[in-house]
């Protein structure tokens, strides 16, 4: 029994949390608010995982390990440590054009969340809500948003949310251990830290649990508030009538969604905001520098930017979000390509204005179908002597052949969408 903490004292302490049921999993950093909830955790059915994200200095890292492991066993638990490469943090950062503190949090919960419990428990206290509040309050987000931190997403789960740091302080203490100190909680490049060190002292614990409060009671808003449904295939698409007659929050949530969905990373701007509301009141298309919005009748399209590329076909290809298969079967809609008609190399690439297909009907502006099709952009396949198909069945609109091809038998050739879901705002 580590002591200061008596099985009695402990289980009377106990009773003033919830934990979830099943098998549980302590995200445990070494920090004294780590070291509390882990310290609390029903025993019998808990496990404590590290995540090194080998972003400070080795000699750091290693005592801060090693000290971890011997507080946990004083709690009479087994550390497990999970290594992210060195690097992998900034390449991750690069990758979706976001911080290193946010990359870390997202490589830190794919850890978690891949292993084999019913939840994750992460020590997440009132202070924490406190600095995403306010952070969310800086950057102008909608009303809905200020949530801040939710007690409980999916299968994360947080004991101590509402507990003041006051009283994990105490707590601590209590336990007679040494906890770790992250050198990075210090770096004022964070604004998390800026606002912690800056901020927060100012606030009494009244002023803390005011707004503990209003963020929960906008959670629970949220709760009530329902969302407009919405399809996420080939696009991401939901019911104009249904748009229209929702509450101004409502419709920005599905905002959020809706870019989240397809891709964006960082924060969406009101700009973007009253740009997507605004086509979508008018009924009209919208070209933005983030998405690309279409209606056909009450059905509004949404899709992601694509860059311009060119990619040689010589079989299977995966692209963006996308995946052009060759196969020997197919069905009717799929088209059929010869590809020993082929004036080779054969391309795949994003279409581009002043681009032309024979069909069978004749010349075709391909800007002129993809507008009768109702999507914004479509993929073609090009050899030497022109277009040799226009692809956009994938997008919601039609795949055409040329007509040098028809009838001739080949290759069948489609392009499909990857099935992904919206990403969950993690803390």
């Amino acid at each position: 029994m580590v002591k200061g903490m008596n099985s009695s004292s402990k289980e009377s302490i106990q009773q003033s949390f919830d934990f979830p049921p099943g098998k549980l999993l302590v995200a445990f950093s070494g920090g004294e608010d780590s070291l509390v909830l882990l310290a609390l955790a029903p025993k019998d059915r808990t496990h404590a995982l590290y995540v090194n994200h080998n972003i400070r200095s080795r000699e750091e890292l290693s005592k801060e390990i090693e000290n971890n492991k011997k507080n946990a066993r004083a709690l009479g638990y087994e550390l497990e440590v999970a290594e992210i490469s060195e690097g992998e943090v900034e390449r991750k950062a690069r990758e979706e054009g976001i911080g290193t503190e946010a990359a870390a949090r997202m490589l830190r919960y794919e850890i978690l969340l891949s292993r084999d419990a019913d939840y994750v428990l992460t020590a997440h206290h009132q202070d924490d809500l406190v600095e995403s509040f306010l952070m969310k309050i800086e950057d102008k987000s909608p009303f809905y948003r200020l949530n801040s931190i939710r007690k409980a997403n999916g299968r994360i789960y947080r004991p101590l949310l509402y507990t003041p740091k006051s009283l994990i302080h105490r707590l601590a203490l209590t336990l007679s251990l040494t906890p770790s100190i992250d050198s990075t909680n210090f770096d004022l490049g964070y604004r998390r830290n800026w606002i912690r060190h800056y901020v927060l002292p100012l606030l009494t614990e009244r002023e803390k649990d005011l707004i503990s409060k209003i963020s929960g009671n906008v959670d629970e808003y949220e709760r009530k508030l329902g969302r407009i449904d919405y399809k996420l295939s080939s696009c991401f698409s939901f019911s104009r009538t249904g748009y229209l007659s929702s509450p101004k929050a409502k419709r920005e949530r599905l905002i959020f969604e809706c870019f989240s969905s397809l891709g964006v990373k960082g924060r969406i701007s009101k700009a973007h905001l009253d740009a997507f509301n605004s086509a979508v009141e008018k009924g009209v298309k919208l070209d933005g520098n983030l998405i690309h919005l279409r209606i056909a009748k009450d059905e509004v399209r949404a899709y992601g930017k694509i860059p311009r590329f060119v990619l040689p076909v010589d079989g299977d290809l995966d692209f963006f979000s996308f995946r052009l298969t060759l196969s020997d079967y197919g069905d009717e809609k799929d088209l059929v390509i010869d590809f020993d008609l082929l004036s080779k190399p054969l391309l795949l690439r994003l279409s581009r204005d002043g681009d032309r297909i024979h069909l069978k009907e004749g010349w075709k502006n391909v800007r002129d179908l993809e507008k009768e099709y109702k999507v914004p952009y479509s993929f073609v396949l090009e050899d030497r002597n022109g277009l040799v198909a226009i692809l956009s069945r994938a997008l919601g609109g039609r795949d055409r052949l040329s007509r040098r091809f028809l009838g001739k038998g080949g290759k069948y050739v489609k392009v499909t969408h990857f099935e992904h879901s919206p990403s969950e705002e993690l803390h």
